[in-house]
């Protein structure tokens, strides 16, 4: 759905309420554990996926034998 003639003027005097700044800094601390835990995780995917491929280049020349 959108909004036809909507114009600055329209939304300028609405008041956005935020959080008190506190709460914005323990917000903030969430989220950036969270973006630490995402990379952290990729890194360790990204390591898994390489040994895969490592082992699987190993056993498709022979060089492993099961």
């Amino acid at each position: 759905m959108s909004v036809i003639n909507l114009h600055l003027e329209d939304i300028k005097e609405f008041q956005i309420p935020l959080p008190p700044l506190p709460e914005q800094r323990r917000i903030a601390e969430i989220l950036t554990a969270a973006d630490q835990r995402i990379e952290k995780e990729e890194t360790y995917r990204d390591k898994l996926l390489q040994l895969k491929k490592v082992l699987m280049q190993d056993l498709l020349t022979g060089k492993v034998r099961i």
